[in-house]
């Protein structure tokens, strides 16, 4: 006669978490699957805005068949989309004269050393922003310094990447360096490739190449408005600012500057302890029956209207290293 198996709470909790895992590969499986006629993109759709017969603005849906009119329809959205920073109050005349496009202006000295005393008439979210600014810099020993990347450190990073990952198409890619990390000998020549305009703080041309990709967000949703725009980057410049990103984290942990709430990118956090504490607190309201609200908030397109003087001045206040002139 068979012993039944004994099962623990861990074990039982493993096993549910296996069979999520299994039934999540298989629906993302399912759905590439689906149909989707030959595989090529023979149109796609984009609003224009036409004046009707009485007069009134009205906004229709035309497809765009040809590859001119789809390269013309997603480059107009692209342009709108990224150039939506320019409506916010850093371009308006009095803090564009004082702090500049590229954060180079003459009131840009005093902000970093916390001496500068805003325009009252400007807007007053920028005001506020402004002071916080200069009324919460990292300290001095925690900001972080133009370091230099070693080919020990640079064959470590290459070698988490996946070969498969697109890039800008003009520029060697991800394979070629994930093959050059286990060289040694080629492993200091990308080592150094990357080190210099981190250090220095400089733009090679060849890293000021991009390329705009589009994916679909929803699938069988070919609206030009509604896909996402990637933007391909020379892997050297991507495995940078990855650097970067992980130099800025290390530091402001060290500081204290990151609010308990944040748990994405953040060791010993994640982003689903986080929706469990959530689901958990939702739980205890519901049994309880404790009058509750929760709003979730998510700012639109919150990413292409960051204009580039204030948040390269963020940076620079809460750890990051300054651009050499």
């Amino acid at each position: 006669m068979a012993k039944a198996k004994k099962t623990t709470a861990s074990g039982e909790l493993k096993g549910m978490k296996e069979r999520e895992k299994s039934r999540e590969k298989w629906r993302r499986i399912s759905v590439m699957r689906k149909k989707t006629g030959s595989g090529k993109v023979t149109k796609i759709y984009r609003t224009v805005t036409k004046e009707s017969e009485n007069g009134t603005q009205v906004k229709q849906r035309e497809e765009c068949v040809t590859q001119p009119k789809m390269e013309k329809a997603i480059m107009f959205e692209n342009e709108l989309r990224f150039t939506r920073c320019i409506v916010s109050a850093f371009f308006i005349s009095i803090l564009l004269k004082l702090i500049g496009v590229m954060f180079n202006g003459p009131a840009v000295s005093e902000i970093k050393n916390c001496t500068w005393t805003p325009p009252e008439r400007i807007d007053p979210y920028a005001y506020l922003f402004l002071v916080e600014l200069q009324q919460n810099p990292v300290k001095e020993e925690f900001k972080t310094r133009p370091s230099l990347i070693t080919s020990e450190a640079n064959s470590e990073s290459w070698k988490m990447r996946q070969p498969g990952t697109a890039s800008e198409p003009s520029q060697l890619p991800f394979s070629h360096h994930i093959a050059a990390a286990h060289s040694n000998g080629l492993s200091e020549v990308d080592a150094a490739l990357r080190s210099a305009p981190y250090q220095i703080g400089f733009s090679p041309i060849d890293w000021e190449i991009f390329t705009d990709f589009q994916i679909l967000k929803k699938m069988g949703v070919f609206d030009v408005e509604k896909m996402r725009s990637l933007l391909l980057m020379p892997p050297l410049f991507n495995e940078n600012n990855k650097k970067l990103g992980r130099d800025m984290m290390h530091h402001a942990e060290q500081a204290g500057v990151l609010p308990d709430e944040q748990s994405g990118s953040r060791k010993g956090k994640s982003s689903s302890k986080l929706v469990l504490e959530k689901t958990l607190s939702f739980d205890i309201i519901r049994q309880q029956k404790i009058a509750a609200s929760h709003a979730g908030l998510d700012a639109s397109q919150c990413y292409d209207r960051m204009a580039h003087a204030p948040t390269a001045l963020s940076m620079i206040q809460h750890g990051g290293h300054e651009p050499r002139p």
